[in-house]
Order: C-alpha cells, then structure tokens, then sequence
C-alpha cells in the first residue's frame, strides 16, 4: 500500500478519472502555444545571450536567412538549421496539443498543467541556448557544411518519434471509445510492438531534438533522462494501475506484447505473480541481442538513406555521385559509435 501511495504521488495524471477540467486544459494549452515564440526570440534575436556571454562564452553568427519564396517562413528570417529547430518547437507544440484537447480522457488540473508546460519551455529553450552557444552548438560538427550529421539523426529521430507517439495514442484512444472495449488493454497497431510505445516515442524525439540542438552528449544526457523517468517512474505507475484495474488482461498483454522488461518491471510483476525469474531471464536476453541488432541496422540504414536524399537535391551532375561516398562513410561510422538505446521503441 505505501507503495501505491507513493506512485500516485509521482503521476500528475488522474488515472481512471473522467471529469472536465477546461481550466486547466486551457492553460495548458496556452502555455505550449507559447513556447514557439520563446525559442524564436532566442534563435532568431539571441533573447538571454547577454547571460551566455558574461560567462566568458560565445554565440553563433545568425546565419543566411532561408529563402523559400513563402513569405511567411522567409519573414523569420532564420538560417535554414535554426528554422528546422523552430519546426521542432512548433512540432512538439501541435502534438501535446493535440493530445490534452483531442485524445486525453484524463483531468488536468491548473498544478499539471503548469508542470508539464513549464518543464518542456524550459527543456527546449535549453535546446535553443546550447545551439547559439559555439562552445557546444551541434552546427559545429565533423562535417561543417549543411546538413550537419547531428541534425540529419536529430531531424530523422524527432520525426519518427513524435509520429510513433501521436500515432500510437490515437489508436488507443479510439480502441477506449468503444464501450465494448471497456476495461480491456489495447495491444493492436504501434502497441503489439511495445506495452509503452508512446513513452518510448517520447524518449526518443526529445533525444533527437537534443542532439540536433546540443550535440551527441547533449542528445545523450537527454535520453538517459527520459529513460530513466520512465523507467523508475512512468512505467510503474501504469503498470501497476493496469494491474489492478484488469488484473487478468493486463497479464495477458505482457505476456502477449515483444518486449524486453526494466528491473523495476520485473519485480513488480514478480510481487504480483505474473512471472517467474527463470522466464524473465530467458526473455530478456533473448530480446535485448534481437532489438539492439535491429536497432544498429535501422539506425545505419536510417542514416544513409536520409543523407543520400538530402545531398541528392544538392547534385547537378550523376557524375558527382561519388562525392556522397566519404559522407556516408562518416555517418556509418559515427551511427556505430552511439547509444543504441536511444532509438528503442
């Protein structure tokens, strides 16, 4: 019982209650709708340089302007890397968005929303400083022309993540508005994949946000953080409230559901009776060599794939095709050097 009294305590979610809270959503709302401007101001005007600069460090010239023929993207004024980093902000906006007016069947009190609101503000507006920063922008990469390495991982990370998430919630969230489907957990479409696709989603296009940003350390603190988050707090709190609202479907659906299990995973389960260690030991090592095989082979492959379209629009000539060879090379190379983890769903 402490236990649970503890998890609730963690979750800023009501779960299992439906009643409206306009208030709330409205604030929330407003608060994400903000967010844009605010990284715009720091990407596009240096809003809070000054502070960078009184501690001995620098900042990054503006860049050319990007030159669309849309006069509403060519008005910002921004470099094309800085408007990629704004469409993350604006990106991550509609989604959340999205999600607390359209999906969520969940309350969200004034205290959650000013949490979550405020927290991804400031989580981007990092993102912002540590670009304009020379000291560790992501524009300063092993190769310097555009599209840098970091962004072209950043970009491809953020946008299959933030489509997983949005995706996958939407699939339940219409497989919850079929009374017949009352109490029951969803295991089809993105869930047949994983039991908590969407977090893993969210880990993952934060991380790409990050290392388009800040880097691959940046991008990596970032996903340790996220991972972490959800593993000792997100992931329990749900588990343990599917466990006790369908107790036997619930069972099922873990044992169902390809997935690898978190330590803390384990033992809840283990409390609970719904696995035995032997079982665990055997599936988990089973699924941790077949998903970071697969992982290496998406990410490289990903990697290419999206290099070659990007420097493909830049060639005049099919003769200069071979100018793609050492790029490629440098972008198999440096996929294999980083965290594998970052890319699970």
């Amino acid at each position: 019982m402490a236990d649970s009294g503890e998890n609730k305590k963690r979750d800023l979610i009501s779960r299992g209650q439906k009643f409206p809270t306009l208030l709330g959503r409205a604030l929330f709302v407003g608060l994400r709708a903000l967010d844009p401007f605010f990284q715009y101001s720091i990407l596009a005007h240096g809003v809070g340089a000054s502070v960078l600069h009184k501690v001995g460090l620098t900042t990054l010239p503006p860049g050319l302007p990007t030159q669309t023929g849309i006069s509403l993207i060519d008005g910002l004024q921004l470099s094309s890397y800085r408007l990629i980093l704004l469409s993350m902000a604006v990106g991550s906006m509609v989604k959340q968005n999205i999600w607390v007016t359209a999906i969520s069947g969940e309350p969200m009190p004034i205290p959650a929303a000013l949490a979550v609101g405020i927290f991804n503000t400031i989580f981007n507006s990092v993102n912002s400083y540590l670009f304009i920063c020379t000291q560790t922008s992501a524009s300063i990469s092993s190769n310097a022309s555009f599209p840098q390495i970091p962004l072209v991982v950043g970009s491809a990370m953020f946008t299959v993540g933030i489509l997983t998430e949005l995706i996958s919630e939407i699939q339940r969230a219409r497989f919850k508005k079929d009374p017949k489907n009352a109490g029951k957990p969803y295991t089809g479409g993105l869930w047949s994949l994983a039991r908590h696709i969407n977090y893993g989603a969210f880990t993952v296009w934060r991380a790409g946000y990050a290392i388009a940003s800040g880097g691959w350390t940046w991008g990596l603190v970032t996903g340790a953080f996220f991972f972490y988050d959800f593993v000792t707090r997100g992931v329990p709190v749900l588990d343990e409230y599917c466990t006790k609202r369908v107790s036997y479907e619930f069972s099922a659906c873990h044992q169902s559901v390809n997935i690898s299990l978190t330590t803390t995973q384990r033992n809840s389960m283990e409390r609970i009776g719904l696995i035995s260690r032997q079982k665990y030991r055997t599936s988990f090592c089973l699924a941790s060599i077949s998903r970071v095989a697969l992982s290496y082979l998406r990410l490289s492959s990903l990697y290419c794939t999206v290099t070659v379209v990007l420097y493909s629009f830049q060639l005049k000539d099919c003769r200069k095709i071979n100018m793609l060879t050492p790029t490629l090379h440098l972008a198999i190379t440096e996929a294999r050097n980083k965290p594998l983890f970052l890319i699970l769903i």
